[in-house]
């Protein structure tokens, strides 16, 4: 990489570390979780062509996302959705369309050089977590942005959601995440991770449309009811399990003995 490349790269990383959907936690909390459930040949595969662990590359793709030969990727980090929540189909602005291209090019990784592999295990790993983060489920037409105050300063919608694994557990790391919440049983797993990830999507897509109801634009998160505090936590939550087991689904099946 020539040394003018490198210098765009660096200016990149820092320009998007605030920007992140999930922030760099959330998303390491996604892989986490995904890691642990992971089988042992999955597992093995993913470190090999990785060259680190799952959760050191789950950031990658928006470190790397306005950096040439990446600047294709930037749209993939969203669904669009219609009114009705389904999916509008846009390859170049739906994650979920390019999370089901990928797995159906990584069913043949046996036949793809590595570094192809390298790159789409890690545009796969980021926009699993990226399609169950609130912020990114885009709806057509839009709806007007709720934005929340925290501690009387004013946040954007986007950050805030982006950053609630922190707001809500500010003293968690991504094990204390998977230590707490992780309680599902592989009977419970296989009924989330049940379907595609479009199907995922537009499930997203009905959900996330309660989060432009829980608060009027501009209230004090600190003074919401104790119930609402509670349910935007729970979506939270539930969501990067949900991301974590299904992203482990798919690299299960990908690498299947």
């Amino acid at each position: 990489m020539k040394a003018k490349t490198l210098l765009v790269a660096a200016a990149t990383l820092l320009a998007t570390l605030n920007v992140q959907a999930w922030g760099g936690f959330g998303h390491t909390i996604v892989a986490y979780v995904a890691e642990q459930h992971l089988t042992p040949e999955a597992k093995a595969k993913c470190e090999h062509y990785l060259g680190h662990s799952v959760p050191y590359s789950a950031s990658w793709m928006d470190y790397w996302r306005s950096v040439p030969p990446y600047k294709e990727t930037t749209h993939w980090h969203v669904c669009r959705a219609d009114e009705n929540n389904n999916l509008i189909q846009e390859k170049d602005r739906c994650a979920a369309l390019q999370i089901e291209r990928i797995c159906k090019e990584l069913k043949n990784y046996k036949k793809l050089p590595n570094e192809q592999i390298d790159l789409n295990l890690k545009l796969l790993i980021h926009m699993v977590g990226d399609m169950h983060c609130p912020s990114h489920i885009v709806y057509v037409p839009k709806i007007p942005s709720n934005n929340i105050r925290v501690k009387g300063k004013l946040v954007g919608r986007h950050k805030f959601w982006d950053s609630s694994p922190a707001t809500f557990h500010p003293k968690w790391n991504a094990e204390s995440y998977f230590n707490h919440l992780d309680v599902a049983t592989d009977k419970q797993i296989k009924k989330i991770c049940k379907g595609t990830p479009e199907a995922w999507a537009m499930e997203q897509a009905r959900i996330m449309r309660r989060t432009y109801t829980l608060y009027e634009n501009g209230a004090e998160f600190t003074k919401l009811p104790r119930e609402v505090r509670n349910e935007m936590q729970q979506l939270v939550e539930d969501n990067l399990l949900k991301a974590g087991y299904r992203l482990a689904y798919l690299l299960n099946k990908i690498f299947a003995k």
